[in-house]
């Protein structure tokens, strides 16, 4: 009986050691043909290894190949619970820090998941190990959260929830305590930030804040704002303070309306929005906002020069004329010059940077809205100031252009 039961176990052994030696060597041969860019050979020896829980064959079909993304998670995590490195760093991302989902994200399995990838192999490491995990397992510690509850007691409209930071909007409107969110407290509040954000850095800082607030039991009120590091927080940030400046900018046009003088407050809302759509133009087919964070730099731009104008429009209206205006001389042939140099040159070669480029098409889009920004602003300029002539308010305007077009030859150059 003993000689029967040690067969069996040699048996199961070697043929234990047959696989794993088999799914070792379907590995590297996967690999050797990927390299040889055999990408679909290489996929199926891949598949073929992950079938016998080869853990970098998981890892390799979901880090090299477009999968779903159930099985590019479920890939992430089986090699995950072996052990694999690379593979948790993934699955904790997947799965946690850029899930932004009230119904998915589960810090309880993740840290399950976790905990058995380190009983696998206790030497495993990944980047910001202790850092990652801290921050899951303070979302954890806030206890278990019922989303379908929570959607059904808030009267959340889930039909809303599928924008990058809709549960940290959420969140966020729950953090002021106000309305149906009433009985909102700072646990809750955790568990909500928990499931939300989807840049690993910002939900990490904001859980810890989130945790540090709810232990302290510290007033807390959540903005997304002041979390962000990405460049598309950063975008999402700026296009959002743009909107309250827009109400803000439309609050002193609506004021200076009724105050400008000489009855000149009939021309503001034409050369305001002629004014606003030059300058949207030119933000994004002049000014090159190139890097991660060009949509927040554009739009900082452009919400910039819109306060420019309704100031100028306030200054001349208490008497402030603007410097230079009434010496101006004619300058429609020099416009025309450096319009048509920079016009040449965008065409032999478009000036580029990450994300962006300024290019002949841009220009010319931009110069025709900026002739009716010009005729719409002058007008304005002469009904509130006459004794300025209406010709001298066009040479001015067009200093400017000149300006802006002179700019971009000095950055070709």
């Amino acid at each position: 009986m003993r000689i029967c039961s040690l067969f069996i176990f040699w048996t199961i052994f070697n043929v234990g050691f047959t696989h794993a030696q088999s799914t070792v060597e379907w590995v590297e041969k996967a690999n050797a043909l990927y390299e040889q860019d055999k990408k679909q050979e290489a996929k199926l020896l891949y598949e073929k290894a992950a079938l016998l829980n080869n853990a970098d064959a998981h890892f390799y079909l979901a880090y090299r190949y477009a999968l779903a993304d159930n099985d590019r998670v479920f890939h992430f995590k089986q090699a995950a619970l072996k052990g694999h490195g690379e593979a948790m760093s993934y699955f904790l991302d997947e799965a946690f820090f850029r899930q932004n989902n009230l119904f998915k994200a589960d810090p309880f399995s993740i840290l399950a998941v976790y905990e058995k990838g380190k009983q696998a192999n206790p030497v495993m490491q990944f980047y910001n190990e202790a850092g990652r995990i801290r921050s899951i397992k303070y979302a954890a510690e806030a206890g278990p959260f019922d989303a379908n509850a929570f959607v059904k007691k808030y009267d959340i409209d889930t039909g809303k929830m599928n924008q990058f930071y809709s549960v940290w909007e959420i969140a966020e409107a729950a953090s002021q305590r106000k309305g149906r969110f009433a009985d909102v407290d700072n646990k809750l509040l955790l568990q909500l930030i928990s499931r939300g954000g989807g840049v690993p850095a910002e939900l990490m800082i904001a859980i810890d804040t989130a945790y540090q607030v709810w232990k302290g039991k510290q007033q807390f009120e959540f903005n997304i704002c002041h979390y962000v590091t990405s460049g598309y927080g950063m975008g999402y940030c700026a296009r959002r303070g743009a909107a309250d400046s827009e109400v803000q900018i439309h609050k002193r046009l609506s004021l200076l309306t009724a105050r400008l003088k000489n009855g000149s407050g009939k021309y503001l809302k034409q050369s305001y929005k002629a004014t606003a759509n030059f300058l949207e133009a030119k933000v994004w087919n002049e000014e090159l906002h190139g890097g991660s964070g060009y949509a927040a730099w554009a739009t900082e731009s452009l919400v910039k020069q819109k306060n420019e104008f309704v100031q100028l429009i306030e200054n001349l209206n208490s008497g402030k004329l603007p410097k230079g205006v009434a010496e101006m001389k004619d300058n429609d042939a020099r416009l025309n010059a450096v319009y048509n140099d920079v016009l040449m040159k965008l065409r032999k070669k478009p000036l580029t940077d990450f994300n962006t480029e300024v290019n002949a098409d841009g220009l010319r889009k931009t110069q025709r809205l900026w002739i009716p920004y010009r005729d719409a602003t002058a007008a304005l300029l002469y009904a509130m100031r006459p004794d300025v002539k209406k010709q001298q308010w066009l040479n001015w305007i067009t200093e400017q252009r000149i300006r802006e077009l002179a700019a971009l030859l000095q950055y070709q150059q």
